[in-house]
């Protein structure tokens, strides 16, 4: 399927090719062929997708879900004069047949058990429906673009996005999945950075100080677990080696214990980012972390930082992977601060099917702009949103609030950037 689309002649002969293996295996592959071709076709075809209503997929699907080993033998394009409407329903319809199998548990290793077997491209079909924020609509009035519905049920992502392998993590969630999340932000006052070299063409940041930094993140660890937190983030370039010790020590012997009840243990905790040496080169990690302090996954950035002014630019090297964490309450993206929100380049995370980015950041209210802007596109383009916690530009030390959070809501292209600034070290939205 490398030739323009629509080439109706090779997705024929791509249905035709399908291999006699397990009848559910046959399927994703299907479904990928399909999912594929409207991830690559113009846009006055996709308008077409859209003027359907989801009353008439679910229609013209039941003969097909009713008989699902012959959905592939019956798939035949031949006079079709609506044919997005027809491929439409043939995903559909293997959207619900794999979907009432209820697998009922997650994969011992989802990077293996979600792969497509026999995929020209490397992908996932996932059994996992989006998060309850994308409501569902009356089937009569359900116009949504096929971003938002094309699969209602499961999803499908590349393994491979703008360059990225895309790498699944399952994280077992302590808490009870509900229709609401509880994210928690953690900012620093008055934070200064030392940089070394000084005077050079580029930077590391060595270090970040600020008054009980200390103290300041062992109250937001033990108040994660006490507000019930699902999800904690620190924001970008303020957690060194000595604060990732004190956090991992905080949540693995959670010393409040000896004065209060324990709370709830959180799913995760972003402990923000720092200039790390790895494996001989030097990146922007983000270390993502349990409730009880164990290390899940290292995150490297992938957009190094320049400034305006004086044009120098983050000594890294580029991150090569797009991690997605697996809880029960839904899928989550990463990205540090520019992976996020820079519009210079078309942004991966708009390939990224989850439910939610969860983003470190440090920066001004133009980088907070951009995230504005960045996740009321992605909004409007698969309902995914972001949760960015945003420390304040040190250089303007008389700012009264500490920095910016813009909360996982749906955001307007209006939302002012005054109205997501935060003059506490810590606060929790939910959604």
């Amino acid at each position: 399927m490398d030739t323009e689309f629509p080439d109706l002649s090779t997705l024929k002969e791509c249905f035709r090719a399908i291999p006699d293996m397990d009848p559910t295996r046959r399927l994703k592959l299907a479904a990928y062929y399909l999912w594929h071709a409207f991830s690559r076709a113009p846009s006055p075809f996709l308008q077409s997708y859209a003027d359907v209503s989801e009353t008439v997929y679910l229609k013209e699907a039941k003969p097909l879900i009713s008989e699902p080993d012959s959905i592939i033998a019956k798939f035949d394009l031949e006079n079709d004069t609506a044919l997005a409407k027809t491929l439409g329903v043939y995903l559909r319809a293997i959207d619900e047949v794999i979907a009432a199998e209820n697998y009922g548990s997650f994969p011992v290793d989802p990077n293996v058990d979600w792969v497509i077997d026999g995929a020209p491209r490397a992908a996932f079909f996932i059994p996992e429906s989006p998060r309850a924020w994308r409501s569902d609509k009356n089937p009569d009035d359900d116009h949504r673009v096929f971003n938002q519905r094309g699969l209602l049920k499961n999803r499908i992502l590349p393994g491979v996005i703008d360059g990225a392998d895309v790498k699944f993590y399952f994280l077992q969630s302590s808490q009870a999945p509900t229709t609401k999340i509880k994210f928690g932000a953690v900012l620093y006052p008055k934070i200064k950075f030392e940089y070394d070299p000084p005077e050079t063409d580029d930077f590391i940041i060595t270090k970040a100080a600020c008054r009980k930094k200390d103290t300041i993140a062992a109250d937001a660890i033990r108040r994660s677990h006490q507000e019930q937190c699902s999800i904690t983030v620190f924001p970008e370039m303020t957690v060194d080696g000595d604060a990732l010790a004190e956090i991992k020590n905080n949540l693995k012997l959670k010393p409040w214990l000896e004065e209060g009840p324990l709370g709830v243990v959180p799913d995760i905790v972003i402990a923000g980012s720092w200039h790390q040496q790895r494996d001989g080169a030097m990146y922007n990690v983000a270390t993502v972390l349990d409730g009880n302090g164990d290390l899940k996954f290292e995150y490297r950035k992938r957009l190094k930082y320049r400034d305006a002014k004086s044009g120098r630019a983050e000594r890294i090297e580029y991150g090569t992977e797009l991690p997605v964490i697996i809880l029960e309450h839904g899928l989550f993206g990463v990205g540090i601060c520019l992976d996020y929100c820079d519009g210079s380049y078309p942004t991966p995370y708009g390939k990224l099917d989850v439910d939610c980015v969860l983003v470190p950041s440090c920066g001004n209210d133009q980088t907070m702009r951009s995230h504005i802007d960045k996740a009321w596109n992605l909004n409007l383009d698969r309902k995914s949103r972001a949760f960015v916690v945003q420390q304040g530009d040190s250089g303007q030390p008389r700012r009264p609030f500490l920095g910016y959070v813009l909360p996982p809501m749906a955001v307007k292209s209006s939302t002012q950037v005054a109205s997501l600034t935060v003059r506490e070290t810590w606060s929790t939205y939910d959604v």
